[in-house]
């Protein structure tokens, strides 16, 4: 998506209520991704969860990549942490490419 014009403190929110819900595997795309990304890393970071190897949520950001590719990676390569892998049952993907 195009995050340029979104507010950070709503990515924030949404990322507090991403990882309420067991967020376990962020991939964001389109302009302005890496901030997204930072946001939810950031917001992780203020949860103060103490993350590990297996129970740290991942993220990545695909600023030089096609939303195909991007895609890709999310299916063929997102894997989550340990801890997450048995609660971890839904993929969620959102794109407001037309």
């Amino acid at each position: 998506m195009d995050a340029r014009s979104i507010d950070s403190g709503q990515i924030g929110e949404l990322a507090e209520k991403m990882a309420d819900k067991g967020l376990a595997y962020l991939c964001v795309w389109g302009p302005d991704c890496e901030r997204v990304h930072d946001i939810f890393d950031e917001i992780e970071v203020q949860r103060d969860l103490e993350p590990t190897d297996d129970n740290v949520i991942m993220t990545t950001w695909h600023s030089a990549e096609s939303l195909e590719e991007s895609l890709w990676f999310f299916v063929n390569c997102a894997f989550p942490a340990e801890a997450y892998e048995q609660s971890c049952k839904e993929w969620i993907v959102c794109s407001d490419r037309k």
